[in-house]
């Protein structure tokens, strides 16, 4: 059985047996649920920060230039949802990994090499560019490994080739950042804050 296009998440195989006729079966499946978590705990000592020392670290408005010292949460949300959707996660991804080198074409071509994997094989090496593709200017990948106070991140080319090499057919860009985006992180984070003010 074959899915029709999109990353394989994994695979199951087997046997069946159905009143002595045997069925092997061999399913690739791809996403169904994904979730993400945001550090709720900066100074990690343990418990959960105060709204007020959250604000000071997290950068909350995607529409603002990112200030100085602060982590933008649109970036990094962006970053941990390729992963949901399968960057460095996937069955479809693995199978184009070969230690930091990148088998898929799409990618490739891109970065004008394969040599574009971390030692970890889930990110981009520190510090490769590519032109984003909201605007037309260089910055690092999204998917690159770490972010600094200050950087706001946008899908690049090589991002959207990452995704085309897993199994996407079609990837469109949004305006970068999108606002459902942005409806849905505010909502997750009033969410959180009310499940931990009754904890």
């Amino acid at each position: 059985m074959r899915r029709d296009n999109g990353p394989v998440v994994g695979r199951i195989s087997g046997a069946a047996n159905y009143g002595g006729y045997v069925a092997n079966y061999d399913l690739d499946f791809g996403l169904s649920v994904g979730n993400m978590w945001f550090d709720a705990d900066t100074n990690n000592d343990g418990s959960r920060d105060s709204d007020a020392m959250l604000a000071n670290y997290w950068h909350y408005d995607a529409y603002s230039p990112v200030a100085n010292g602060k982590i933008d949460l649109y970036s990094v949300a962006l970053h941990e949802m390729m992963h949901v959707i399968g960057i460095g996660t996937t069955r479809s991804w693995n199978n184009l990994v070969n230690g930091s080198q990148w088998l898929g074409s799409y990618a490739s071509q891109v970065a004008g090499t394969s040599e574009i994997l971390e030692d970890d094989g889930t990110h981009l090496i520190e510090g490769l560019q590519s032109i984003r593709i909201s605007d037309g200017l260089v910055q690092v990948s999204a998917i690159s490994p770490s972010i600094s106070a200050g950087m706001r991140k946008e899908l690049t080319e090589i991002d959207v080739a990452l995704l085309m090499d897993i199994g996407y057919s079609s990837v469109s860009p949004v305006p970068e950042p999108p606002g459902t985006l942005m409806l849905g992180m505010a909502g997750m984070i009033a969410i959180l804050r009310r499940r931990n003010t009754r904890s």
